[in-house]
């Protein structure tokens, strides 16, 4: 972060008018684990943590809040406080997403979401149960 090449465009994404995100579940089939960006040990320190999905290399709990993990402490994506001030939208697909997106709904840093029908379906059934 010390490293102009680093800082300057950390800074300029922390001011962002406009923020599309989206988000990741905390499975062993999901994208982050399948890709190799974290160990089985980390997820399920994750899990333990309390995590139930990511944004923007932020793990999550179900109210949308920063678990306490060295991870989240390592990041350096934007955070939700950043977010949070400017116009994020998140965007999302699939059924298998409906826990984490709606952690990060709950979360409150997101204004606007572009889901497809069998998300939408899911969480109307979460929301309803």
């Amino acid at each position: 972060m010390g490293q102009s090449a680093v800082l300057r465009p950390f800074e300029l994404a922390r001011r962002a008018d406009l923020a599309l995100i989206s988000v990741g579940e905390l499975t062993e089939e999901s994208s982050i684990r399948s890709h190799g960006m974290i160990t089985e040990s980390e997820l399920t320190g994750l899990r333990a943590a309390g995590a139930i999905g990511d944004t923007n290399g932020i793990f999550l709990d179900t109210d949308g809040r920063p678990v306490d993990h060295d991870l989240n402490r390592r990041s350096n994506g934007v955070g939700v406080e950043d977010l949070a001030r400017s116009c994020c939208v998140l965007l999302a697909g699939g059924p298998q997403k409906a826990a984490a997106t709606e952690a990060v709904l709950r979360g409150g840093f997101v204004r606007g979401l572009i889901i497809d029908g069998d998300l939408a379906i899911a969480l109307a059934e979460r929301i309803a149960a």
